[in-house]
C-alpha cells in the first residue's frame, strides 16, 4: 500500500458563467475545469500475470474566474476508485473506474455575489493512462465522463451541465 498525492489541470465541460472584465477581455467557468488536487492510497499486486493497481482518492476540484472585486467558483469534492493494469511493466499503466462528486456548487463572491447554485451529487466514469517516470512519480492523462444537474425551485425546471473533461497531471507515490 502506497499513500499518494496528485495535481491535475483539467479542461472541458459546458460553460457555466461568462465573466466580462472592464478591459473588455472575458473568462469562463466551465463544468470540467480547472484545477484538481487529490490524495489517497494505491494497493499494488505483483502476483498476477499483469500487475494490477487499485487506487482510491478523495480530492478538491475547482474552476474559477474573477478579479480583485469578485469571482465565480465551481467546486466539487470527487471520490474515485480506479483499477490500472501494467501494459508495459513499470512504465505504462492503463485503467479506469468510477468517480462520485459531492458538494457540487457554483458560487459567487464580492460584487457579483448571489446565492450559490447547489447541484446534485453526480457519478461518472474515468479512463486513465499513467506513464511511470520512476517508482514514485508519474505523468497522468485522463478523460472523465460526468453530468451535473440542479433543480430550479423558482421555475420547477431541471437543468443539466455536461462536466466531461480531459486532464493532464502528476502523481507522487510516497
Amino acid at each position: 500500500v502506497h499513500p499518494m498525492l496528485g495535481f491535475m489541470g483539467t479542461f472541458g465541460g459546458d460553460k457555466l458563467v461568462d465573466v466580462l472584465y472592464t478591459d473588455g477581455t472575458t473568462s469562463a467557468v466551465t463544468a470540467g475545469g480547472t484545477v484538481y488536487l487529490y490524495g489517497g492510497a494505491e494497493l499494488r499486486t505483483t502476483d498476477l500475470p499483469l500487475p494490477l493497481s487499485v487506487i482510491a482518492t478523495v480530492g478538491y476540484h475547482v474552476g474559477s474566474a474573477g478579479g480583485s472585486n469578485g469571482d465565480y467558483r465551481f467546486e466539487r469534492i470527487p471520490f474515485e476508485l480506479l483499477g490500472e493494469v501494467d501494459v508495459i511493466p513499470n512504465r505504462l499503466r492503463l485503467g479506469g473506474g468510477l468517480r462520485y462528486d459531492t458538494g457540487v456548487n457554483l458560487s459567487s463572491h464580492g460584487v457579483v455575489a448571489a446565492p450559490a447554485t447547489k447541484f446534485k451529487d453526480a457519478a461518472g466514469g474515468v479512463f486513465q493512462a499513467e506513464w511511470m517516470l520512476s517508482n514514485n512519480f508519474s505523468i497522468v492523462g485522463r478523460y472523465v465522463g460526468i453530468r451535473y444537474r440542479f433543480d430550479d425551485s423558482s421555475t420547477g425546471k431541471q437543468y443539466r451541465a455536461n462536466g466531461n473533461q480531459g486532464g493532464i497531471g502528476i502523481n507522487w507515490y510516497l
